[in-house]
């Protein structure tokens, strides 16, 4: 069994990370403990930092394309009930017999422009 072998930087003038290191499977260690032992943040933290230096934030395409005829049935019952939202759609494309997700009918309603912002209920108050 092999000792990682660490690729220490021993100063702060390589690009303001003194104390950070690698080991040779990639994975980063802080002065050889944990983390969050040192007070230098959470661990979660540090790899979410490391993971956003290289990548950017793509754009999920749904697996999942709408129909032209559910995309009319959804646009329908906007027309009718145009105070329904995409949960209340979805219950009535299901008793049509047609089973949509309401992600699929947020976002279809969303291409269209006819999300509109809600007020949340208040939290109950025990009394």
């Amino acid at each position: 069994m092999t000792t990682p072998v660490h690729l220490r930087e021993s100063s702060p003038s390589h690009n303001g990370s003194a104390g950070v290191s690698e080991d040779a499977s990639g994975r980063g260690a802080i002065g050889g403990r944990g983390f969050g032992q040192c007070g230098g943040g959470e661990r979660s933290s540090y790899y979410r930092w490391k993971k956003s230096e290289g990548e950017k934030k793509v754009e999920r395409s749904s697996s999942y394309k709408l129909t032209a005829e559910e995309r009319q049935m959804i646009e329908a019952v906007k027309e009718s009930y145009p105070e329904y939202r995409h949960r209340r759609i979805q219950g009535v494309s299901q008793q049509r017999g047609v089973y949509l997700s309401a992600s699929a009918i947020y976002g279809h309603l969303k291409e269209l422009g006819q999300v509109e912002p809600y007020e949340r209920r208040a939290a109950p108050t025990c009394s």
